[in-house]
């Protein structure tokens, strides 16, 4: 075989290689996907029934590493927190949602949760003016 000829052979087998290699990444990620997307699909299905909590809290556990930080599973960190009456953590959770998205602080359904847990932990004061912010937000948007 020519000199030209085992370069040309041994460059395409490892260009078919590193294809099959990819492919087979690729098919591994959708796999982590898909079963990460049924998690969150079983933790929406228990925070609607409001039973088995701790399923859902371990659920979100095994795909939060699976997620960039996103806003939409600390609310789901936060709603499992109140249904375990975890009030510290619920609250942790909402201020890493206006963290990371700022414009849920003007969410009335995210405020209206806010109010629940500083209402159970005992934070009148500041529950009170989170819901007149509420009221002010559906003040402007009739």
């Amino acid at each position: 075989m020519k000199k030209n000829t085992k370069i040309y052979v041994i460059s395409f087998s490892a260009f078919i290689i590193s294809i099959i290699f990819m492919w087979s990444k690729g098919q591994s990620y959708n796999t982590e996907l898909k079963d990460s997307y049924e998690k969150y699909q079983k933790i929406n299905e228990i925070l609607s029934s409001g039973e088995n909590i701790e399923e859902a809290e371990k659920l979100l556990k095994d795909i939060e590493d699976d997620f960039i930080e996103n806003p939409e599973i600390y609310l789901k960190k936060a709603l499992v927190s109140v249904e375990l009456e975890e009030y510290e953590e619920a609250e942790k959770f909402i201020n890493k949602m206006f963290e990371l998205e700022p414009r849920l602080e003007n969410n009335t359904d995210v405020l209206n949760l806010y109010a629940q847990v500083l209402y159970e932990k005992g934070d009148i004061d500041k529950a009170n003016a989170i819901l007149n912010k509420v009221n002010e937000l559906g003040k402007t948007s009739e």
